[in-house]
């Protein structure tokens, strides 16, 4: 059985892996655009480490 890291990282710790600057990611939001991402309540955004692992290889991961 394959199980997903469902890690959760923030905008610093996933522009880290990425090797962005968090404000680009921030940006990419508002364009709807880069790897997918939650929103916990009002502020506060993470993204799956899954996610970047999959907008890394080159697909998104839509689920």
């Amino acid at each position: 059985m394959h199980t997903k890291d469902t890690s959760l990282l923030t905008t610093k710790q996933a522009a880290r892996l990425l090797r962005l600057s968090p404000q680009t990611l921030e940006k990419w939001r508002t364009q709807g655009v880069g790897p997918n991402f939650v929103k916990l309540g009002n502020k506060s955004v993470r993204y799956c480490s899954h996610a970047i692992e999959a907008f890394i290889d080159g697909g998104r991961n839509e689920d």
